[in-house]
């Protein structure tokens, strides 16, 4: 099981409920990778509001699973 924050669970419940059920993190940030790719950019290439929550989540799984 991966560790992370409550906050971090939310937005992958709520966006991308595979992630919970891997056990390498590895392939948990490859798909928070390819969610932002998909989902987490404005028309001018910045994150919009969900890609900075995604990248939040990205950071926190790769924080606290060394």
């Amino acid at each position: 099981m991966l560790t992370m924050t409550e906050k971090t669970k939310e937005f992958l419940m709520r966006n991308l409920p595979a992630a919970m059920d891997v056990s390498d993190v590895n392939d948990a940030l490859d798909m928070i990778y390819d969610w932002i790719d998909l989902n987490g950019f404005r028309a001018d290439g910045l994150y919009n509001a969900k890609g900075m929550a995604a990248q939040a989540a990205y950071d926190d799984l790769f924080m606290s699973n060394d």
